[in-house]
């Protein structure tokens, strides 16, 4: 049975669907939270290198966190959410606008006083 969730991310909505319900395989634990961390950890660096003239660190930050949070809830499993294989090809996704997200305006607030 596949359940369709929309979700708030940024400034617009986007669905996913599932195969599972969410909680089979996000949970919030110590260890989720810290596997999160290190995918953010590691969007930071990717963006970092696909971009070297990006200089903010906070503009980063920030993108990586709302990339992170599109993978967790879009992944069917915890494998596919880790799976470094597919890293380009979802980021690729989302930049093309096959999941929704709309960062842009938000990260040119943060550089605002």
């Amino acid at each position: 049975m596949s359940n369709t969730n929309n979700h708030k991310v940024g400034c617009q909505n986007f669905i996913y669907q599932s195969a599972k319900p969410q909680s089979e395989w996000k949970e919030s634990t110590e260890e989720d939270r810290a596997i999160r961390r290190i995918m953010r950890h590691k969007l930071v660096k990717y963006l970092r290198h696909c971009d070297p003239t990006e200089s903010s660190a906070r503009r980063l930050a920030f993108m990586a966190f709302k990339i992170e949070e599109i993978f967790y809830m879009s992944s069917l499993t915890r494998e596919e959410y880790l799976d470094p294989r597919t890293l380009k090809s979802r980021l690729q996704m989302i930049s093309q606008g096959v999941v929704t997200l709309k960062i842009v305006d938000s990260v040119q607030n943060l550089d605002s006083p």
